[in-house]
């Protein structure tokens, strides 16, 4: 059966772009690729896609740029997971702040990559019928700290995720389904979503306003 999920990769290396699409094989995903931020924004305006996945720099138009232009046109964003490397935090908390979902950080590991897809996949707004590979990845699954992002950002909703950890509880607040502040142990932005990522999770909590 074909799959009812469709996923635009925006990406111009050519080694990342067959990475995820060797990687995202597995799952019988329909992959559109785009090579800079005009095609990008050329694809989003004429179709909806369940998923991107956005580098944050590209030709003609960066990772930040796409996103406020999609702002600002009133696109319906899909669920968006930014790709980046970690040295350029302070960029990759402004594609939250702008919507996006969730993010890898380079070099990203196939596991990674699949369980971040999975995650964000079973959010989608669009879901009709879920191919049998990835039905099997979700089933009795957590909710995780990606889920639980991709489910407060597809929303559109306000509120607050909690995680609690075996070293403390960190807080994602949330307005709009836009990230607003993230904190944990002292630490903020992503350095804080990044140190909670690398924790076992007691519990993840999704607390939403009205």
């Amino acid at each position: 059966m074909e799959s009812e999920f469709r996923i635009l990769i925006v990406e111009d290396n050519p080694a990342d772009e067959q990475l995820f699409k060797a990687t995202l094989s597995q799952l019988s995903l329909s992959i559109d690729v785009a090579r800079d931020g005009k095609e990008a924004l050329q694809k989003v305006r004429t179709a909806v896609y369940d998923l991107m996945i956005l580098d944050m720099i590209l030709p003609n138009a960066s990772g930040i740029e796409i996103l406020k232009k999609i702002n600002r046109e009133k696109i319906t964003l899909p669920i968006t997971i930014v790709y980046s490397a970690l040295s350029a935090e302070n960029q990759v908390m402004e594609c939250l702040k702008l919507g996006a979902s969730s993010y890898l950080i380079k070099p990203v590991s196939p596991l990674n990559l699949l369980n971040s897809i999975s995650d964000c996949l079973a959010l989608s707004t669009r879901r009709k019928s879920i191919p049998e590979n990835i039905s099997l990845s979700l089933s009795n699954k957590p909710l995780t700290l990606t889920k639980a992002m991709a489910e407060v950002t597809s929303g559109r909703r306000t509120g607050q995720i909690l995680v609690e950890t075996h070293d403390g509880i960190g807080v994602l607040e949330y307005t709009s389904g836009k990230l607003t502040a993230a904190r944990f142990k002292g630490l903020s932005g992503v350095f804080a979503i990044e140190a909670l990522r690398t924790l076992p999770h007691r519990s993840v909590t999704v607390q939403l306003v009205g």
